[in-house]
């Protein structure tokens, strides 16, 4: 990788770890990522990484699924 490549491609991949670390922590205790953009009610996709938050009927707490490049990594949905 040249000096000039390496010089913008290091900067971004810390620019999207960035967001996607504020989206997760954002999603996990708010229910809502910042810089993601809405879809429909409750499905959130930004590039590389998409939240589905749905509120629980009984206890009205925030679930979510997160999918990475297309792939559910994480989900805490219950029954």
């Amino acid at each position: 990788m040249s000096k000039f490549t390496s010089r913008i491609a290091w900067p971004l991949l810390g620019l999207w770890m960035f967001g996607f670390a504020v989206d997760y922590c954002r999603v996990k205790l708010q229910g809502e990522p910042v810089f993601c953009s809405v879809q429909e009610e409750g499905t959130y996709v930004c590039s590389g990484y998409s939240y589905r938050v749905y509120k629980h009927p009984v206890t009205g707490r925030n679930e979510y699924t997160l999918e990475l490049f297309g792939e559910e990594v994480v989900c805490t949905l219950t029954n």
